[in-house]
């Protein structure tokens, strides 16, 4: 062996000893810490956030909270509230707006309020419109600008009032909403 690699075999050696050193200073710090209850109270704490899978909750407001869960949902059966969304005509593939009582149109939209939020809503035939409306509670906007706020608006009152107080608060808070209008 030359100078050199007798150099290496020494240092080689010397950096394993303090390596083990170090190591044994750190296992008997970490027995230390592991009896220590502000420690094992912060690690436990530690793991209770690992198991959180959205931490944007954390700087979340109570109206974004309520609107992540009610996204999350697929509603399947509804109470029948819907806001009037427009009554169209067809011409050829276009869709225009028109006068609830225009006798060309084809079929009025409607958005039901406990539905994904969607804007897509349902469209009744004009022959279907009366009896649609009869069996379902319609929230008509004053303005046709105003139909989608409208319909935001219910909206959150409906599920804020589904989930503080109950659902039959909610239809009744809204049903006066559509009363009001």
């Amino acid at each position: 062996m030359n100078s050199n690699e007798l150099e290496q075999l020494k240092e080689g050696y010397k950096k394993l000893i303090d390596n083990r050193d170090e190591l044994n200073n750190l296992m008997s710090l970490k027995k230390e810490l592991d009896n220590n209850d502000i420690v094992k109270t912060y690690l436990s704490v530690l793991e209770k956030i690992e198991e959180f899978e959205d931490e944007s909750i954390i700087n979340a407001n109570d109206k974004a909270l309520m609107d992540k869960v009610i996204e999350r949902m697929n509603i399947k059966t509804s109470n029948g509230i819907y806001v009037y969304f427009g009554t169209y005509y067809e011409v050829g593939n276009d869709c225009y707006i028109t006068n609830y009582h225009d006798p060309n149109a084809h079929y009025s939209k409607y958005v039901d309020i406990e539905k994904h939020h969607s804007y897509a809503g349902i469209e009744v035939p004009i022959n279907e419109r009366e009896e649609f409306e009869k069996n379902n509670n319609i929230i008509m906007s004053k303005t046709l600008g105003s139909r989608k706020d409208l319909y935001d608006y219910v909206r959150d009152i409906f599920f804020e009032t589904c989930i503080i107080e109950n659902q039959e608060k909610a239809v009744e808070k809204v049903l006066k909403i559509r009363d009001n209008k």
